[in-house]
């Protein structure tokens, strides 16, 4: 066994370049696999973290589902209960905030509640309290570092506070970090604790919700359950809602499992033909191990092991890499900062065990069929490298690309699973039937050539079962690069049109109150037009299906991204809604069907009738929403808008500070047209980072995929050139028959790739739509003939390799077999 190891050891490092493409390509598909099945620890984690930064070891949150206070003894937490509660009482009082420029009311926010137990809990954390600070003394407060920054009350300050129980003055006795509890406060309001009697006092008695941390073993989403059933009117909630997590990452996962299709595709032909490569350099060392007695059997297993190794360093290179960028990669597509970054040892072993198996799963075929070669054609390396087309092939191709055009066009619900078979389908088709598509091409054209060495490179394309297969992996890695790019080019141009409909100067967000309360849109001569947007997202039930962030849209035209060409809008009445056609055809809405809604965002659960359908990809790229009028939206949802775009008569620095100081009054969030595009833009650029590097990182593959296949090529055919050398042929004129070998076959590689990409990239818009993205896939014919004239190019350039060997060639050793 010592022996075959150091065989397996010698043979890798004999190849260090090629061993190391292989390495990498093995690295690559196992980054992004660990990626995908540890994106939702990750998340899960970061938000757990975030949560528990807020909540310490609470669990549950209740409360009524009227919003009515209620006392502890009210409910029925069950006779096993023996974990912890802490109610909270909120009430609320006016601040008047006055300084040099501004005399203005402020909403203070009181948070009543036990503060001993909500400080040795861990929920807020004191950073400075005075010496006769006192937990239980009413008429004492803590506030947050923030508040004390915001409005400049430090330490010993008293506040007067206007409550329903006249004037108060209030001293700030304590002041907590901006961690736990205290990082929820929202910057228009100003947050005092106090105790719960004192919140009480300027309030109804009662509570408003109660934190429960359920004891060790208990599980959460149980003990919920069973607390929901037996308190009627009462409503229990995890604080951690896992379902929502999953929900959101979940089309993050499947973009992942799609790159990670690809660039398995990409790895089968990069390493199949390194394969081939390194066995054909060694046949007559197999052959020879044959000769003196091994059976095919151990020659296999010699060569499988030395594949395991292959990916097994390739696994765990990758893993580390993963590792170290996995939680950037992560942050990137999802959005989120600072994601944790999990390490989870059973999928450390299941992508480990990933890398090996695809290894030897691409490797296995080409090593059976070499060891098939009988055992004098090895040792002499007499291999016949002459190609054969096979109708078989052709005919499996064509089944599993029709396959693929049966899926597409059955597939009217957008099923995830169905668009996806129908892409591996149309890869491998197209891959199976590229062989017989190249010959017949070559056929009818070199019928039409008299140029001898032309002639005769342009039908070693279809003789020469190198060049064959160089075809084969040029036209499937090209239509699987040109599906990447189509796919970055469509989201750039998604996104870039999306961001032309905001046409807005300024927008302003963060209102409360109605639009008629901020007087400055109209009395600021500044503003020249402005519209107001209303929305609302979160959870929302549509005949009983769940739906995370769903958006409920109250609009009276088409506006803001939204397409209406049968002009549903001038139709659209109460309890009416336009939908998404996307959204409605893949949850089968169809135009007259009626549909219950339930959420949160709604005062009670309506019916709504189908009216019509709309696009509103630039609007939502989920394009999860109903849209309803305006006088529908202000009856069950608010009348609070949810964004104002703004266009003013200039754009200047003045304009700026003036319109500042107007929404400042009003606690409003105020950004100009390009901030918000910016930020809309940094969104999708690390999406986008990613993209671009797979692109060139398989572009890389792909091409030194290509020069080994030719030094492949050459390796079989150098006897040939050196009798055509010797006999019929000058230099030039076999160096013009390679070039020509070479350049044919990546014409005829761009043709069938590039047309293949064109069917690809119907399936992926298919897939996309099937997983709440509505990003409609541009095809740019121009752009994608520039890019294969480019690819063309660069691929002619590794004529150079052949050529160099070429010229090292001993043409005398080489016929008599000596080299």
């Amino acid at each position: 066994m010592q022996i075959v190891w150091k065989h397996i050891i010698r043979n890798i490092m004999a190849n260090k370049l090629r061993s190391f493409i292989i390495v990498a390509s093995l690295s690559l598909s196992t980054i992004i696999l660990y990626s995908t099945m540890t994106i939702g620890d990750n998340v899960v984690e970061k938000y757990t973290e975030s949560l528990l930064e807020v909540y310490q070891e609470y669990d549950i949150q209740i409360a009524h589902e009227d919003s009515t206070r209620f006392d502890l003894d009210d409910l029925n937490i069950g006779d096993e209960f023996k974990g912890s509660t802490l109610s909270v009482t909120t009430a609320l009082g006016n601040y008047n905030y006055v300084t040099d420029k501004y005399d203005k009311n402020i909403d203070v926010v009181f948070i009543g509640t036990d503060r001993e137990k909500l400080i040795s809990d861990g929920l807020i954390t004191l950073s400075s309290s005075r010496e006769d600070w006192d937990d239980n003394e009413n008429k004492q407060i803590i506030i947050s570092k923030n508040t004390s920054e915001r409005y400049g009350i430090e330490l010993s300050d008293t506040i007067l506070v206007t409550t329903s129980n006249g004037d108060i003055e209030y001293t700030v006795k304590a002041i907590a970090e901006n961690t736990g509890y205290a990082s929820q406060e929202v910057s228009s309001s100003l947050y005092v604790y106090v105790t719960q009697s004192e919140a009480e006092e300027n309030s109804i008695i009662g509570v408003d919700f109660i934190l429960m941390n359920l004891s060790e073993g208990i599980n959460v989403d149980s003990y919920i359950e069973e607390f929901n059933i037996n308190n009627e009117g009462y409503e229990a909630s995890a604080l951690v809602n896992y379902d929502e997590i999953n929900q959101s990452i979940n089309s993050t996962k499947q973009i992942l499992t799609i790159i990670l299709v690809c660039v398995i595709g990409i790895n089968f032909f990069v390493i199949s033909s390194f394969t081939k490569l390194l066995l054909a350099t060694r046949t007559p060392v197999l052959g020879t191990f044959r000769s003196v007695g091994a059976s095919k059997f151990i020659v296999n297993m010699v060569l499988i092991l030395e594949n395991i190794v292959y990916g097994l360093i390739g696994g765990a290179l990758g893993i580390i890499l993963a590792l170290l960028l996995n939680a950037k990669i992560v942050e990137e597509f999802i959005g989120y900062e600072g994601v944790a970054n999990v390490v989870n040892i059973g999928y450390i072993v299941l992508a480990l065990l990933f890398s090996v198996v695809l290894q030897v799963c691409i490797v296995i075929t080409s090593i059976i069929k070499t060891n098939k070669i009988d055992i004098i054609s090895s040792v002499f390396n007499k291999v016949d490298v002459s190609a054969t087309s096979s109708w078989k092939q052709f005919s499996i191709g064509i089944i599993l690309f029709a396959t693929s055009i049966i899926l597409y066009f059955s597939n009217n619900n957008y099923n995830y699973i169905l668009a996806v078979l129908a892409l591996l389908c149309a890869i491998i088709g197209g891959a199976l039937m590229v062989t017989k598509i190249a010959k017949v091409l070559v056929d009818v054209i070199t019928g039409k050539m008299n140029n001898g060495p032309i002639r005769m490179g342009i039908k070693n394309v279809s003789h020469s079962k190198i060049t064959q297969t160089n075809v084969n992996l040029v036209s499937s890695m090209l239509a699987i690069l040109l599906l990447i790019y189509i796919l970055s080019m469509s989201i750039s141009s998604f996104f870039s049109g999306a961001i032309e409909t905001i046409n807005a100067d300024y927008l302003i967000s963060g209102m409360k109150e109605n639009v008629e309360k901020y007087d400055f849109l109209e009395e600021n001569t500044d503003i020249e037009n402005y519209r107001i947007i209303y929305f609302e997202a979160g959870k929302a039930d549509i005949n009983s299906k769940e739906y995370y962030n769903f958006q409920i849209v109250g609009m009276n035209e088409a506006t803001e991204g939204i397409k209406d060409p049968s002009d549903h809008f001038s139709e659209l009445n109460n309890n009416e809604i336009l939908v998404d056609k996307i959204f409605a055809k893949k949850n089968d809405l169809l135009v007259g069907d009626v549909v219950l809604l339930a959420s949160e965002m709604l005062t009670e659960e309506v019916e709504f009738t189908i009216l019509g359908y709309i696009d509103a990809g630039s609007f939502n790229s989920t394009r999860q929403l109903f849209i309803i009028n305006e006088e529908t939206y202000f009856k069950y949802v608010s009348k609070v808008p949810k964004m104002i775009f703004i266009n003013t008569t200039t754009v200047s620095d003045e304009v700026y500070f003036k319109l500042y100081d107007d929404t400042y009054q009003y606690d409003l969030t105020l950004v100009t047209g390009d901030e918000y595009i910016g930020v809309q833009e940094k969104s999708i650029d690390g999406v986008m980072q990613l993209i671009y590097i797979m692109f060139i990182l398989s572009f890389i593959l792909a091409f030194v995929g290509i020069i080994n296949n030719l030094l492949i090529g050459f390796l079989q055919h150098q006897k040939e050139y050196a009798i055509l050398l010797s006999t019929a042929m000058s230099k030039l004129q076999v160096k013009k028959m390679i070039f020509t070998e070479i350049v044919f076959s990546f014409i005829i590689s761009c043709i069938l790739g590039g047309a293949l990409s064109l069917w690809l990239s119907k399936i992926l818009e298919l897939i996309l739509y099937s997983i709440n993205i509505g990003v409609s896939i541009d095809i740019n014919i121009m752009s994608i003939l520039f890019v294969l004239l480019a690819v063309l190019v660069v691929l002619s350039m590794t004529f150079f390799v052949p050529n160099h060997k070429l010229k090292k060639m001993d043409i005398v050793n080489q016929i008599k077999g000596e080299e």
